[in-house]
């Protein structure tokens, strides 16, 4: 019996990393950084931001009382119609 002959995955020839330049770039020179005071446009920015943030709040404060109001009228209009539905279920037991 004639043993089958293994066939290897050719691999792909190493590649060279890239030449990196001998040359340094001259750096600037910075000023030191001091802690600045909030300029106009970011103080104007953030209390955007915080009016955003309190109009959202009011938004859902307003959706919540309506489904409050609206659940307390329909329990109202419940009772209205069947006022003894706890006397039937007792009934039923």
């Amino acid at each position: 019996m004639k043993k089958t002959t293994r066939h290897t995955k050719s691999k792909s020839s190493p590649k060279r990393a890239a030449v990196k330049s001998k040359v340094k770039k001259p750096t600037k020179a910075r000023a030191s950084s001091k802690s600045k005071a909030p300029s106009f446009s970011s103080a104007g920015s953030k209390l955007k931001r915080v009016a955003t943030k309190a109009a959202s709040a009011a938004i859902l404060a307003a959706g919540v009382a309506g489904v409050g109001t609206a659940l307390g009228e329909l329990k109202k209009e419940q009772t209205k119609i069947a006022p003894d539905e706890p006397n039937r279920k007792d009934k039923e037991k």
